[in-house]
């Protein structure tokens, strides 16, 4: 089975999106370090057929009130500079309200724990979206 495909590297703020365009979208560790997370799953709407799905994998912020969450919350500053922007957000909220409240999308979420080095990004989220009619 061949098909085809083509890569694109660039941040997804300037992603110039042909509408109806594309099969898959796929983010691994993007949305943290993107200030404008709903533009982008804008854009990803706007790229993939119906039929099309976004598949992602992003570390999140930990659970509100946890020791873990407040870690992440006095260490964001640092690590904003040393990971290229990077911050703990809650991208499954967003991603649900933008997809599956807004827009006509089946999603599922797994949650889970992924083998970083540093605790404060164990935290992730996998998933996929589907666009339907």
């Amino acid at each position: 089975l061949a098909f085809a495909v083509s890569y694109k590297w660039m941040k997804g703020e300037d992603w110039e999106v042909t509408e109806n365009s594309t099969d898959v979208v796929l983010g691994t560790h993007v949305l943290c370090s993107i200030d404008d997370v709903v533009g982008v799953l804008r854009n990803i709407d706007r790229a993939l057929k119906v039929g099309g799905e976004y598949r992602f994998m992003e570390h999140i912020a930990a659970e509100e009130g946890t020791a873990l969450r407040k870690a992440q919350i006095l260490s964001e500053p640092i690590v904003t500079i040393v990971a290229h922007n990077c911050r703990f957000k809650n991208l499954e909220r967003v991603i649900r309200k933008e997809f599956v409240v807004s827009k006509n999308y089946d999603c599922s979420f797994d949650h889970f724990d992924a083998p970083m080095p540093f605790p404060l990004f164990y935290p992730h989220v996998k998933g996929r979206c589907l666009k339907r009619l």
